[in-house]
């Protein structure tokens, strides 16, 4: 299936594990393209969490982590904070951060795990971990829009992002178009510069509906800041039909610009090329 979709390169985030999940090296010998790793900043800091015994050492850990990613063969950072509190992320002080950091110690004392829900220290940790990305050059993605039910939809839009986007010193993925915020996520990714719109569960989930956005989002959003990605899961064959629908939805909006004399062909081609490969093989430094 990888093979007749086409897939050169995958980019995988496992912070969502489960008993049956391969392992990054199970599935580079699985696959019959690159793959390379993704860092899960939450996932990170719920395992510090437990193992460290104050603030700080969760601290001196987390950052010296993240700091040693580029390093670790990490190609990019990733946060679910719009899961876990939202994504109007705050400046954030660090004795506001330890305060949070106590019932979340004792929460993992009791169960021997936790979940990271603590609006307070998600904010104080995701600061830390941008300032890490810019001296890396690594980009950070950030799920937006739509996702799993626990995600409350009006604190995923895009647009809470602003603050951060605007101190961030690395690049940032947006991930889902933001669906159904894409037009406010093509509307930053034109006015930012270190902003990208990753098309990911859009595509293949938005169905006969990924024509209509494409339109929204090629009629907005730069060709060099929009990103093909599926963010399938579970199975093969959701990698094969969200390339089939991607390009499918890809090459008709971009045929429909050439035959309204928006575009030449050949434009139409490059735009296709690097909205399908080359803006995120760019971004991730894979080139």
């Amino acid at each position: 299936m990888f093979q007749e979709a086409n897939i050169s390169l995958l980019l995988c985030d496992y912070g969502y594990q489960s008993s049956q999940a391969y392992s990054h090296t199970e599935l580079q010998a699985l696959l019959p393209c690159r793959v390379e790793p993704m860092l899960r900043l939450e996932t990170l800091a719920e395992q510090l969490i437990v193992q460290s015994d104050t603030f700080a050492q969760l601290i001196e850990a987390f950052v010296a982590s993240v700091g040693q990613a580029r390093a670790d063969g990490y190609v990019a950072l990733k946060s679910i904070v719009a899961y876990r509190t939202g994504l109007d992320v705050l400046p954030t002080s660090s004795a506001e951060a330890a305060a949070a950091f106590q019932p979340l110690k004792a929460e993992a004392r009791r169960a021997g795990q936790v979940r990271l829900a603590s609006k307070a220290l998600n904010d104080y940790l995701i600061g830390l971990a941008l300032e890490q990305a810019a001296l890396q050059e690594l980009p950070v993605q950030f799920h937006t829009g739509f996702g799993d039910r626990d995600a409350d939809l009006r604190w995923a839009n895009p647009l809470h992002l602003r603050a951060l986007i605007e101190s961030a010193r690395c690049p940032l993925v947006l991930l889902h178009a933001g669906w159904p915020y894409y037009r406010e996520l093509a509307h930053l990714t034109a006015i930012y510069a270190n902003v990208w719109i990753d098309l990911s569960l859009a595509v293949p989930f938005a169905t006969v509906g990924i024509p209509a956005m494409l339109r929204e989002v090629l009629g907005m959003a730069p060709f060099n800041k929009i990103m093909f990605a599926t963010d399938a899961f579970t199975m093969g064959e959701i990698f094969w039909l969200a390339a089939r629908w991607g390009r499918w939805g890809v090459g008709r909006v971009l045929e429909e610009l050439v035959n309204d004399g928006f575009m030449s062909q050949a434009e139409a081609w490059s735009a296709a090329e690097a909205i399908l490969n080359g803006n995120a093989a760019r971004v991730y430094s894979l080139i």
